[in-house]
Formats: C-alpha cells, sequence, structure tokens
C-alpha cells in the first residue's frame, strides 16, 4: 500500500515539475542570476538545479533534503546539473551536505524573483474570472520566527517581542504571505520587525 502511495505521489510531482518548467527555466535562471549580480560556483549544483530541486521539495509530501538529493542521484534533473569535474564524471554523493551549502547560497533577491515570477504566472492579475466584484480576494497567513539571540545587529532591526508575561529575550520576525483565493498561489512573504 505505501509503494503504491509513493508512486502515486512521484507521478503528481512529476506532473507538478513538469508544469512549472516553462516558468522557471534556465533562461530564466540565467536572467535572474543577472538582475541580482550572483556568479554561481562550478559544481554539481547550479542555480537552476538547486532552484528546482527546492521546487520539488515543497511540491513533496516528504519535503526533505535527502529526498531531493536521491532525485538527483536518480538522474531525474540530469540536464540541470552543473558541468563541474563531479558532474562530468557522474560521481554524486548522497550526502545532503553539499546541497545544503548550495542552498544557503542562493541570493534571497534571486529565490523572490523566482516566487514572484511563478506567482505572477499562477495569478495574473488581468483575468477576469480570478476576481470577484472586481476585486483580488486574499487570504492573509502570519506567523513569527524567532532569531539567533547572540547577534547585536539581529536585535538592532527585529526587536525583541513581548507578551503578558514579559520581553522575550530573542529577536524576533514577523511575516505574512497572502494567498490568491481563486488559484491557491502565495505571494512571496513580506516580513519586518513590525
Amino acid at each position: 500500500m505505501q509503494a503504491k502511495r509513493q508512486a502515486e505521489t512521484g507521478d503528481k510531482v512529476s506532473s507538478l515539475c513538469e508544469f512549472f518548467q516553462p516558468l522557471v527555466n534556465e533562461e530564466f535562471i540565467k536572467w535572474a542570476e543577472n538582475q541580482v549580480a550572483y556568479k554561481p560556483r562550478r559544481g554539481i549544483c547550479s542555480t537552476a538545479l538547486i532552484v528546482w530541486l527546492m521546487i520539488f521539495q515543497r511540491l513533496n509530501p516528504s519535503h526533505t533534503l535527502s529526498r531531493a538529493v536521491a532525485e538527483l542521484k536518480a538522474g531525474k534533473v540530469d540536464k540541470l546539473r552543473g558541468n563541474g569535474k563531479r558532474a562530468r564524471e557522474d560521481r554524486i554523493s548522497g550526502n545532503t551536505g553539499g546541497y545544503s551549502k548550495a542552498r544557503s547560497k542562493l541570493p534571497v533577491e534571486l529565490v523572490r524573483l523566482v516566487a514572484e515570477r511563478i506567482f505572477s504566472s499562477l495569478a495574473p492579475p488581468d483575468q477576469a474570472e480570478l476576481v470577484w466584484h472586481g476585486h483580488r480576494i486574499f487570504g492573509v497567513d502570519g506567523s513569527v520566527i524567532d532569531l539567533a539571540p547572540e547577534s547585536e545587529a539581529l536585535h538592532h532591526a527585529f526587536p525583541p517581542g513581548g507578551n503578558q508575561k514579559g520581553r522575550c529575550r530573542t529577536p524576533v520576525v514577523q511575516i505574512v504571505v497572502g494567498h490568491d483565493l481563486v488559484t491557491g498561489a502565495a505571494t512571496p512573504p513580506h516580513w519586518g520587525p513590525k
């Protein structure tokens, strides 16, 4: 039963990836790299590969780094691999460290450009069927994220919050995301101290 469910999930993820491929293709990734002046390192993890593995992780119910790396090892995203020596020799490790490190080095602005491209493609503002009484309707979801307490810069940029029991000692980021109620697409997140 579990094998059947995994196969069905894999099929759904594959079809969703096929849907997103024209939106977030290598040409767009190169454009985004130029927009944020990002020069990626040569190696297995090209920017396009990292972005695709992140999308795969988000669409996949297991959401794990190891699951994304397993897709890479299985050859399902070979055309997005970089052209470093290990990629050319097909020596891909199953460890998640390289992907994790490469993912953390992506500029936030590049990821924001990708998110905006996906959102604007899924929910274009000019389609009449996406409005209700002449207005687009969004559900709003917010949360807070506690940051590292050791950083003085974070304390200054994001002052610690508080509640009825007093002041917290960690800086707090407030984050909000809008969800288009017709398409379900999430807007790029916005955050700040207030």
